[in-house]
């Protein structure tokens, strides 16, 4: 390809990429925990595109992994050019491709209809640009202290980070109605 990076399609909620790149990952993830994390989770085929016309139908979506950070900016700026899909990322070296329409919020909206909830009865805790629009939809929308600025501008609330029970904390605040209390 064009980019040199880490390439994935999802078809049902499953991750595929190619062996060889899969034999790459440490070199695009840094720390060990997600390299683990990757290899537990993606499905090995030998060629992505080859799986691609063989299904013959639409992914859920594809994700870049890059490892130099210029290819990554040029790729998304490339990519947005489209008006028919939308880029996210949801870690520092990745960008993920899906169709404009499709977004955390739109899929909480579509369960909370199957599950007749009403969307102020839905806390929603986030922290990527992937999770700006679910933030915005839910009832309560709590960002991370370390979430990117666009998540806390939707929040209603910002709780601790995630090395610092910021889950716990907003779970006990609009939950629990313990506020002040840890575990």
């Amino acid at each position: 390809g064009k980019y040199d990076c880490i390439r994935e399609i999802y078809y049902d909620g499953l991750a595929y990429v190619s062996t060889r790149d899969a034999s790459r990952i440490a070199d695009f993830h840094k720390d060990q925990a997600t390299v683990n994390y990757f290899k537990k989770t993606r499905n090995y085929v030998s060629d992505i595109m080859e799986l691609f016309y063989q299904e013959n139908r639409a992914i859920d979506k594809a994700q870049g992994v890059f490892n130099d950070r210029e290819a990554l900016l040029s790729a998304k700026a490339e990519l947005e050019k489209r008006d028919d899909i939308k880029i996210t990322r949801s870690l520092a070296n990745n960008i993920e491709v899906n169709l404009k329409w499709v977004n955390k919020g739109a899929a909480l909206k579509h369960l909370l209809d199957y599950l007749e909830i009403k969307q102020e009865e839905v806390l929603a805790i986030g922290d990527g640009d992937n999770d700006i629009e679910m933030i915005a939809f839910s009832g309560i929308g709590v960002a991370m202290e370390n979430a990117i600025l666009p998540v806390k501008e939707q929040a209603d609330y910002i709780t601790s980070d995630n090395n610092h029970d910021g889950v716990v904390k907003a779970i006990q605040k609009y939950i629990l109605n313990e506020e002040n209390k840890v575990c």
